[in-house]
């Protein structure tokens, strides 16, 4: 059990962090350094309890502060600068280190940039840079490249509704300091078999059996929901989905892995608790690795185990502060994701929101029929839209009017809906003809989800823009929305401590 002490400690340490990620520049000295860590001891050595306690706070503070800053690689930031200012055209060499993303006839490359080549010669680099090509050449992960560009620096840009996006530090938070555009790209070297190539290349031959059976736009739409490949559904179709706010079962986000695994749990409901629970896990790891366990897909998949791991001990409130510790562990792995990861973020508060609020929401919508799991279906929407629906509206400015009812709708045939993708997928390998007969259901599945999406984006007003606001609003909703749940949860503890008696 972890005590409101030991919670004032981790928040310090988040804290730390957080205020070094708003205050990127921001520089302790080693007189100042030495000035705190001096009175904290002397508060720790002299003080009264309280006093300890804000001592022992505030050098965890530092603490957290001193570990974002440990974080800042100038020396990989900085490296390629002077060709970027001056706009020089130059040959690279490095290492595809995530899977390429086709666009069209040009392709979407990361790539850790070792060496600087001077005509015969290889000067050593190390640094990261997101590369976009202009050819139609197939790329995977793992192949040695030489190409020539000239690198930039991302730069912050406006967004709609004048809030900016900030490009740069999205970037920095994967350890990616520099963008350019090359039609020119060789291959020197193939890639070296290993686990990540092993999985991109079963994703690949899985999205080319999805293409075959199933055809367009269900087939994008499967692509992105199973797999989180992001493909094409063209303008209006993604308008439309945004509009309605299903846009995260579009792309993998941890929004949409919290309420996937949500809905599992829900459909495997006939099941025993402990059966459809180790199913649920086994799920979750084989869908990370089978999407190439990426940065994001970690995040929302160790979210969404604590979503389990509270269905298992049934709710006690103790898993609240376990998925805090999770979160904790995440960000000091990587500090620069508490401020700059918006998918983080949301996988973190849908998470918290499934297992705070669901409970709270059966005896307000028992009303609603369990038919099809309509009534957890609801709880689960509601309960994640509770909580980022401001992180969207501040982020991206939009409301949608209709996505909780919208979500309600799609959510228990998610589940349905991945599975008879991945079954034809897998049966297109060796059994032809049952995949396109199992293709026949997961595509109308897929269509009544695009039916859906486009009925409601055409409804009046089905969303509207709200203008940029700023952050404390953002601050004082989290503020009072966790009053209220530890004011339930405290109401709660005293019913069953009278009850004990």
């Amino acid at each position: 059990m972890l005590g409101k002490k030991f919670l004032m400690y981790i928040f310090s340490f988040l804290g730390g962090i957080l205020l070094h990620s708003i205050f990127l520049n921001a520089f302790i000295g080693d007189s100042f350094l030495f000035i705190i860590l001096g009175l904290s001891l002397l508060l720790f050595l002299f003080g009264g309890k309280y006093l300890k306690i804000i001592a022992l706070s505030a050098v965890i503070f530092l603490l957290g502060f001193l570990r974002f800053d440990a974080s800042i690689n100038n020396q990989q930031k900085h490296v390629l600068d002077y060709f970027a200012d001056e706009k020089i055209e130059i040959v690279l060499e490095g290492k595809i280190s995530e899977k390429p993303l086709k666009q069209g006839s040009s392709n979407k490359l990361i790539i850790d940039v070792n060496s600087l080549v001077l005509g015969n010669k290889k000067e050593s680099l190390d640094t990261k840079i997101s590369l976009k090509t202009f050819d139609y050449q197939e790329y995977h992960y793992g192949q040695i490249v030489r190409f020539e560009t000239t690198p930039q620096i991302p730069k912050s840009f406006e967004a709609d509704g004048g809030r900016i996006f900030d490009y740069e530090h999205f970037l920095e938070k994967d350890g990616i300091y520099y963008v350019g555009k090359t039609r020119d790209i060789s291959i020197v070297e193939q890639s070296q078999k290993s686990i990540f190539s092993t999985l991109y290349s079963l994703k690949n031959n899985l999205l080319k059996q999805i293409y075959r059976y199933i055809p367009k736009p269900e087939s994008s739409l499967l692509a992105g929901v199973l797999l989180g490949e992001k493909t094409a559904l063209g303008d209006k179709l993604e308008d439309d989905f945004r509009t309605t706010g299903l846009m995260h079962i579009v792309v993998l986000s941890g929004y949409n892995v919290s309420l996937v695994i949500m809905a599992v749990m829900i459909v495997l409901g006939f099941l025993p608790l402990y059966t459809r629970s180790v199913i649920a896990v086994l799920g979750i790891v084989a869908f990370a690795l089978l999407v190439g366990a990426g940065p994001t897909v970690i995040r929302a998949s160790i979210m969404a185990l604590f979503i389990v791991l509270a269905k298992i001990v049934g709710r006690d409130y103790h898993i609240e502060r376990t998925l805090l510790l999770a979160g904790v562990f995440m960000v000091m792995y990587n500090p620069w994701i508490l401020y700059f990861d918006i998918s983080f973020q949301f996988s973190f508060l849908a998470t918290y929101g499934l297992i705070a609020l669901m409970p709270l929401l059966e005896k307000p919508l028992s009303f609603l029929p369990r038919f099809l799991a309509f009534r957890d279906s609801a709880a689960a929407t509601i309960s994640a839209q509770i909580m980022v629906m401001p992180l969207i509206m501040y982020y991206i400015g939009d409301f949608s009017v209709v996505s909780v009812l919208v979500n309600m709708l799609v959510l228990f045939i998610i589940p349905i809906t991945m599975l008879l993708g991945f079954v034809t997928a897998v049966f297109g390998f060796f059994a032809p003809v049952l995949a396109s007969i199992i293709a026949l259901p997961a595509t109308l599945s897929l269509k009544y989800i695009l039916i859906l999406v486009e009925f409601f984006a055409d409804v009046p007003f089905a969303k509207f823009a709200i203008p940029k606001f700023s952050f404390w609003w953002v601050i004082v909703y989290y503020l009072l929305l966790f009053f209220y749940l530890f004011k339930m949860q405290k109401n709660k503890s005293l019913e069953q401590n009278a009850i004990v008696l």
